[in-house]
């Protein structure tokens, strides 16, 4: 019996060298999320959140080439939830959203 996610864990994944003070900003504030808890109903809000702070980095770093990010969902059938949902369009650094159970 599955038993169905009550909320996401924050994580950041493989990192890179940084190529700008752009990518760097981008990666602390990955960094500042790693660990984070993110009740489930508040998880679509949580993205917005991210998106909305990557869309200040670009807007603070202007002579950088933008970083535009969105949320895909990696589908993982053996994980007892099933789901994670990870950041792409900035490859420096991954930040995943593990699905969990509490």
């Amino acid at each position: 019996m599955k038993i169905p996610p009550t909320h996401y864990l924050a994580r950041i994944g493989a990192e890179y060298t940084f190529k700008n003070n752009l990518s760097k900003a981008i990666h602390a504030y990955y960094e500042e999320l790693d660990g984070h808890l993110i009740p489930i109903d508040q998880l679509s809000k949580f993205m917005r959140q991210v998106k909305s702070k990557i869309d200040e980095l670009n807007e603070a770093n202007k002579r950088c080439k933008p970083i535009n990010i969105y949320f895909e969902t990696d589908f993982q059938p053996n994980r007892p939830s099933g789901r994670t949902y990870i950041a792409r369009g900035f490859y420096d650094t991954v930040l995943y959203l593990y699905a969990a159970i509490l």
